[in-house]
């Protein structure tokens, strides 16, 4: 089956690359007879993007017009063949490998050519028609986990083993009805291949030298950064590994360990392998592709790299959520350009003479002792806190970065004026960590009238029993809510919880996961709730959830106050446990 029919997109498409080859005087072309191309407005922000890493990367000419027009009509197709509007193919069905993963791989992959060309003299440039075939090369190199048009078992992840095979296909038939030279679909198809990462990167082929090798070096390099830079990367894993169980149940587990396939036992194993994956494959893999992220800097004009400065920030929070020592990570920073060898090793020195520190000390003498004991204790001397007082980080790169995947900035739009005051009111009263339970009422009365809901309740693990425990609850019989418990993995709060991931579901009753035992026992009535995890070291301690919405039903605004939220309060607990397991504190408020 073609992707697409002749009388179809395909044929759209030649339509469009025919007018601009004829008709270089089209209300993309500038007038003035330079051959210009401007970005048209009625083109998604994705490819506005892309036209202007083109526009950026090639001299205004008819030429150049030309070939901008081919590329944006191939990413027109692969978008419509993601929403499933091709006669051959059913729209994405997968969580991790979809359109945006695709688009951000595309557009990292323009990015390291286009930074190639600016550190290139001519002769050694990347061609436009190579770049072209870069560019829709990174387009389809995950196309092949769309199922076939009429198949409606799973969501594609079934596909994970073989994902690489079926894009190559489908974009060689595709390439091929749009009437593409030959040699040209088969670099393309060539530079997909690079992205298997079943497979070692082997440079054969048209891939052996000049521009193929280029091209897949800067592929292999954008597929890996791309996604790893990404801000929501961490909680990705889990669509991740909900693909990967597909492909287990669809070839069979012991079929693919036969086959010296790793395979993953939960979406937590995955995500504690992060460090491991990304010293032990990343890292190699990035250097066998000719150590090609370095172009992303000269890309961004030679100062800063924000792919490896994204991945650095989620590397720093996977480290310290899983209590992982700093040096591995100092080792990252030194290849990735970011520290020098000699500054990571008198960092380490200094580290060492930092961490000869005696036990905690007891507050003796009110004030005075405490500024002493801050003053004496610097946190846990991370690796990264010496480099930056050593200046040979920037905390301001990595802080940027950090702040991106904890307060995304694609969230901002969605906050109305009024959350921002109610969240400084929540880190305020958080802020008096000697009356947790009593500033919990009060975090949750702010959170309540903020999302305007009836109640809202805050769940913490008894570790002893396995058992989420509601310690703080509330609105309505809110009194008799507290202290109930229910299995750790029961109700859509266990499954929150057990998943570390956010719910909202706006019939209660109509989804499977909602246990309606405390329901019975309180007399309240769940219509709609909103759940977030409460983590800490990147495990799950707790929940925070919202009750029966007054108005509509709870939306993606409500879930990132929530996590805001979440956030602080998990803050807070650290903290408190902190300070009492190292003796400020004790339980009932009285110093050690």
């Amino acid at each position: 089956m073609i992707p697409c029919s002749v009388e179809g997109i395909g044929q759209q498409i030649a339509e469009r690359i025919k007018l601009a080859m004829t008709s270089l005087d089209s209300p993309n072309m500038d007038h003035q007879g330079n051959g210009a191309t401007m970005v048209g407005e009625n083109l998604p922000e994705w490819q506005t993007r892309l036209a202007t890493v083109f526009n950026e990367t090639f001299p205004p000419c008819a030429e150049s017009a030309v070939v901008l027009h081919r590329l944006l009509g191939v990413a027109r197709d692969v978008q419509a063949l993601y929403d499933g509007q091709w006669d051959s193919h059913e729209a994405c069905g997968v969580g991790y490998h979809t359109l945006d993963h695709a688009i951000e791989v595309t557009l990292a992959t323009a990015r390291i050519l286009s930074g190639w060309n600016k550190t290139h003299e001519t002769g050694e440039d990347i061609t436009q028609e190579a770049f072209l075939a870069g560019s829709v090369a990174a387009l389809f190199h995950d196309a092949g986990y769309l199922k076939d048009k009429g198949d409606l078992t799973g969501t594609g992840g079934k596909h994970a083993f073989i994902h690489v095979k079926r894009g190559i296909a489908m974009a060689r038939d595709y390439l091929t009805r749009l009437g593409w030279p030959p040699k040209m679909v088969e670099l393309t198809c060539q530079v997909i291949s690079v992205t298997e990462f079943t497979q070692p990167v082997v440079l054969e082929g048209m891939l052996a030298q000049a521009p193929g090798k280029i091209l897949a070096c800067a592929l292999g390099t954008g597929d890996l950064v791309a996604q790893m830079a990404d801000a929501h990367y961490m909680d990705r894993l889990l669509n991740l590994y909900e693909e990967f169980s597909e492909a287990y149940d669809f070839e069979g587990r012991d079929e693919l360990r036969a086959r010296g396939m790793t395979v993953f036992g939960s979406a937590e194993e995955l995500r504690n392998g992060t460090m491991i994956f990304f010293e032990r494959f990343v890292v190699p893999r990035l250097e066998k592709l000719g150590g090609m992220y370095h172009y992303l800097s000269a890309y961004f004009g030679g100062v800063r790299n924000p792919y490896m400065e994204s991945i650095a920030a989620n590397l720093y929070c996977s480290t310290v959520m899983e209590l992982r020592p700093w040096h591995p990570i100092g080792e990252l920073l030194v290849d990735m350009g970011m520290v020098s060898s000699n500054a990571l090793n008198r960092a380490l020195e200094r580290q060492k003479t930092l961490g000869r520190k005696s036990a905690p000390r007891k507050r003796e003498d009110g004030l005075g002792e405490l500024v002493r004991w801050i003053n004496h204790q610097s946190g846990r001397n991370c690796l990264g806190d010496v480099l930056i007082s050593m200046g040979e980080l920037h905390a301001n790169d990595l802080r940027h970065a950090l702040e991106e995947q904890m307060f995304p900035s694609d969230s901002l739009p969605l906050f109305k004026p009024q959350d921002f005051p109610a969240l400084m009111r929540v880190a305020m009263l958080l802020s008096s960590l000697r009356h947790i339970p009593h500033v919990f009422n009060q975090v949750l009365a702010v959170v309540t009238e903020l999302l305007d809901c009836a109640a809202a309740s805050l769940l913490l693990l008894d570790e002893r029993v396995g058992r989420l425990v509601i310690v703080v609850a509330s609105g309505p019989n809110g009194e008799l809510l507290r202290g109930q418990d229910l299995p750790q993995d029961m109700g859509i709060a266990g499954w929150v919880f057990s998943n570390g991931r956010a719910a909202k579901v706006n019939d209660a009753y109509q989804d499977d996961r909602f246990f309606k035992g405390v329901d019975s026992s309180s007399g309240f009535t769940t219509q709609s709730l909103a759940a977030v995890p409460l983590l800490l070291d990147n495990t799950p301690i707790g929940v925070l959830e919202m009750l029966n919405k007054h108005q509509g039903g709870f939306d993606e605004r409500d879930i990132h106050i929530l996590r805001a939220v979440a956030q602080m309060v998990a803050g807070s607990l650290d903290g408190f446990l902190w300070m009492m397991e190292n003796g400020i504190f004790s339980p009932g408020g009285q110093s050690a």
